[in-house]
């Protein structure tokens, strides 16, 4: 049943009157002109919902809102993520939320967001996961535009570690990886977040969606874009590259003015190199993004180890691939320090109070779109690229092993008789030396001689 809600402009408190049904939507304020999301209605600080009590609301995202709450019974605090009405009203959709709850208690990981709880109240159907106090990457982004590339590089690592865990221990692909996703903490630790989506391979490996494309459309890859069915991790690692392009340049791969557009550039328009846009990234962290970001999976790094060896390598100022593809050559090192020492990444000082408004994936667009035969939008087959010749990698500069040393060059020899006659001309030459040496003798010794006879 829709009705109308009443509340305050978050931005300038005027009074702003919407219909229920349009919670989560976004509306223009009447007194300050500024963009701002309509609420859940009943949801207010102090309501108690299960065994969480709502304290203060951190922000708003596609499929609902999250508030900073108590759990009573464990007494800690908690981010509970409440879906919008209109969706708990969708059977779909609550399979979906729940999912998250399911898929995301399975992990326990220190770059995953950990998952506590999930149920249903009244109308309201929550996911209480642990709360990080800090930031969303995409949060930061907004901030700050870009990041630097080794502040980028070292959240790129953590997601990583937490993808790498996730498909290795439960074959579990994310599916939505994009900087939306990535919490910062206060020390700069990234975590993953919003499992909505994921998909198991584990448990039920031919269980797909056909003709279903999931996902962010900035982000996805290829073969989510196309709807493929044998998807793996290598989906995943496509939407990190792009993740990490976006955090070194500051805009996203691609740009278009429709989703679809966007869609299908993902599938067949080369990219640009993240070099072109950011002429102060490395060659090196530009080669690993052109290599996460390959149209082809089959050209992406073959395991989530190779794609964290590489990252390492970029991180300590060396080329990535030369354990995965041997494409690229060693260079010299870049100015990235190759201190291990993990820096902290600064969020700019801004209070936990500034930084909770934009929790809960605000900004980003999640598409689910059916894509049935009387669709509008096609994807065209996606042809090989042709990729120019690449020159071997250059041999490392370490010290090659006695084992693998190169033999020393073999002496050269000098026939008999050419030695034989060299030995007799050095004698001759030698006799003529001391002749030479004695008639100065002689000679200094008569001049001598004859001078002492005169005087």
């Amino acid at each position: 049943m829709d009705f109308e809600i009443i509340f305050n402009c978050p931005e300038c408190g005027a009074e702003v009157s919407a219909q229920s049904s349009t919670a989560g939507q976004t509306l223009q304020c009447g007194a300050c002109f500024k963009d701002i999301t309509i609420p859940i209605p009943g949801l207010e600080e102090g309501l108690e919902i299960g065994d969480f009590i709502l304290r203060s609301k951190l922000g708003s995202g596609g499929m609902g809102e999250v508030w900073l709450a108590t759990q009573i019974s464990m007494r800690r605090l908690v981010a509970l993520k409440i879906l919008l009405p209109k969706f708990s009203e969708n059977k779909r959709f609550v399979d979906r939320f729940l999912s998250e709850a399911a898929m995301a208690g399975q992990l326990s990981h220190p770059n995953i967001i950990t998952a506590y709880s999930a149920g249903q109240v009244g109308n309201y159907y929550y996911l209480a996961t642990s709360y990080i106090d800090g930031m969303e990457v995409a949060t930061k982004l907004k901030m700050d535009t870009k990041l630097t590339e080794r502040e980028a590089l070292k959240i790129t690592r953590d997601i990583a570690f937490a993808l790498k865990y996730a498909w290795d221990e439960h074959k579990m692909l994310h599916r939505d990886v994009k900087p939306g996703n990535f919490m910062l903490d206060r020390k700069g630790f990234a975590r993953l977040m919003d499992m909505g989506i994921s998909k198991s391979l584990k448990d039920n490996p031919e269980e797909t969606s056909v003709n279903i494309i999931m996902g962010t459309p900035d982000y996805i890859s290829p073969e989510q874009a196309k709807a493929e069915r044998n998807i793996d991790f290598r989906s995943d690692l496509y939407s990190l590259g792009a993740s990490l392009y976006h955090m070194v340049t500051g805009r996203p791969p691609f740009l278009a003015d429709s989703a679809g557009k966007v869609l299908h550039m993902h599938v067949k328009t080369p990219l640009t190199p993240p070099e072109n846009i950011n002429p102060a990234l490395s060659k090196e962290c530009s080669a690993l993004i052109q290599m996460m970001m390959a149209k082809d999976p089959g050209d992406r790094q073959g395991s989530w180890d190779y794609v964290i060896d590489d990252i390492e390598a970029v991180l300590a100022g060396r080329m990535p691939g030369r354990k995965t593809l041997g494409l690229f050559e060693k260079t010299k090192k870049s100015g990235i320090s190759t201190s291990r020492a993990d820096d902290v990444i600064s969020l700019k000082g801004k209070s936990a109070s500034s930084n909770k408004k934009s929790a809960g994936n605000a900004g980003d667009t999640d598409v689910t779109v059916a894509m049935d035969s009387n669709a509008t939008m096609k994807m065209d087959a996606v042809t090989e690229d042709q990729a120019e010749p690449v020159s071997p990698a250059k041999a490392p500069t370490e010290q090659a092993s006695p084992a693998n040393r190169p033999p020393p060059p073999k002496a050269k020899t000098v026939p008999p008789k050419i030695a034989e006659y060299n030995k007799k001309s050095l004698n001759k030459l030698n006799l003529l030396i001391l002749a030479g040496i004695i008639s100065v003798i002689v000679l200094v010794i008569i001049i001598f001689a004859i001078y002492h006879v005169k005087k």
